[in-house]
């Protein structure tokens, strides 16, 4: 994969029907995304862990959730509803 199929799949990654702002929130969930399968593959190749699909998604949301509540988004959902109802809580996004 090349850095422009990396862009263009980034920029791809935009949701119909929300905020300019939502749909920032939403590209940072693929960052968070992207990030946690690499580190996740540095720990299975460098520390002998084991493959763990949920740990990996939920190490993504913990990263995007955290992004949005400390970088002065407004916003006030718990992780817990980050989790169970995401397109609802990117709705609220301001």
């Amino acid at each position: 994969m090349t850095s422009n199929d990396i862009a263009s799949h980034f920029l791809s990654f935009y949701l119909t029907g929300l905020s300019a702002q939502a749909n920032h929130v939403w590209r940072g969930m693929w960052l968070a995304l992207t990030k946690a399968i690499w580190m996740h593959r540095n720990k299975v190749i460098f520390e002998g862990g084991q493959v763990d699909k949920v740990e990996i998604f939920l190490q993504a949301q913990l990263q995007a959730w955290s992004w949005v509540r400390f970088e002065g988004i407004r916003f006030q959902k718990t992780f817990a509803e980050w989790c169970m109802h995401l397109v609802d809580c990117l709705r609220e996004v301001k």
